[in-house]
């Protein structure tokens, strides 16, 4: 495939995240990254990848109220916290258009005596920022006591009520007539799609037939796959594309979804239709990373967390040409340690990719001065 070549008419005019800030998450210590169009993210297992990719579910977390359960899901804040921390505090950030957000996270005060919620983080402060015509006007305020919110008005508005100290008043002031500024940023973060794992055992919900429903993006899970597909081949340009993808990948394969009743996933080959509970692991995870990166509506931002796992090598530079085509549409950011991956999206997409490897605890950027742990991860992403 041909480097991706984009118009004015295919960027998105907003809506696009900037920066990401990290510090004392898991592996990362101190981190500010730029994202552009395409970002890629290239290291062994166990660099620290991942942990860059669940600071950005985090923040997507806090936008949804789901703070308390991302963490207790993961082993509470302790385990969060960068191991060696001399300031028992998380802080994550990014910018969004022309905004700037920030949060930080304490260690729950009722773990000083015995709690149950004792995982729970405890939030410190939270802070929104706007840049208008070179000048920053705080949108939002929060702190332990008080937040100060911007209403309809553009006046200031402070709050003494009891806020959920374990949740982002992000998620506590969802009124989009009263705070309309606060309530386009949480959507912002809300529209972001992220996928990890896709469950491809014998009882997984992707072999299963699937409500006829129209659906346009795919669930994280990947269980509205074949939904996913059908609504690509009705409503959306990149059907030819999916087909094209298919019979690339599978020696001139077809999708053959069964749209009776439900949607009952699986392809045609050679005359003879394999069924979605026969279907290999990898080409049911090919099919879902299908539908991410080519849904009929697309999302701000795609996140992959390591998109070739059970793929066949021959499948990779075909998956490489799908994220540079989704990169015209939507923001992508991906962590790999596929060499042929990266360097298919590369040379399709411009961007700069930046290897990454572990000193003691913490990520860094290889070939760099070695640093002692607590260093920073370097980040380079550029589609110029």
């Amino acid at each position: 495939m041909a480097r991706v070549e984009r118009g004015p008419s295919d960027i998105l005019a907003a809506m696009e995240l900037s920066e990401v800030r990290i510090q004392r998450f898991r592996s990362v210590e101190d981190l500010t990254f730029p994202v552009k169009r395409a970002t890629l993210l290239v290291g062994a297992n166990g660099c620290g990848k991942t942990n860059v990719y669940k600071a950005l579910e985090l923040l997507q977390s806090a936008a949804e109220g789901r703070l308390g359960e991302t963490f207790a899901r993961n082993g509470g804040f302790e385990s969060a916290l960068f191991f060696g921390a001399t300031e028992r505090s998380i802080v994550l950030g990014l910018s969004v258009d022309e905004f700037d957000y920030d949060l930080e996270l304490h260690p729950n005060t009722e773990r000083l005596n015995w709690s149950p919620f004792a995982m729970d983080p405890r939030v410190r402060k939270e802070t929104i920022r706007m840049r208008t015509n070179g000048r920053s006007k705080i949108v939002l305020s929060r702190t332990l006591g008080t937040c100060t919110a911007l209403n309809e008005h553009g006046e200031s508005v402070v709050f003494r009520l009891q806020f959920d100290p374990n949740e982002s008043v992000l998620s506590q002031l969802a009124e989009p007539r009263t705070f309309p500024i606060i309530d386009d940023f949480r959507r912002k973060l809300l529209n972001w799609r992220f996928y990890h794992t896709f469950r491809t055992d014998a009882e997984s919900p992707l072999r299963m037939p699937q409500p006829a429903r129209r659906s346009w993006t795919l669930d994280s899970d990947g269980s509205n796959v074949a939904a996913v597909l059908t609504t690509i081949n009705w409503h959306s340009g990149h059907g030819k594309t999916v087909s094209d993808a298919i019979a690339a990948a599978f020696r001139g394969a077809t999708l053959a979804i069964d749209e009776s009743s439900a949607f009952d996933l699986g392809i045609l080959e050679s005359g003879r239709r394999t069924s979605a509970q026969e279907l290999s692991d990898g080409t049911l995870r090919y099919l879902c990373l299908l539908a991410a990166l080519l849904p009929p509506k697309p999302p701000q931002l795609l996140v992959f967390n390591e998109p070739e796992t059970s793929l066949h090598g021959d499948l990779l530079p075909h998956l490489g040409d799908l994220i540079a085509l989704a990169a015209i549409h939507s923001q992508v950011l991906v962590t790999t340690h596929a060499s042929a991956l990266a360097e298919r999206v590369q040379s399709a997409t411009g961007c700069k990719a930046i290897e990454l490897e572990r000193v003691g605890l913490a990520t860094v950027r290889q070939n760099r001065t070695k640093a002692s742990p607590g260093a920073k991860l370097y980040f380079i992403a550029d589609d110029e």
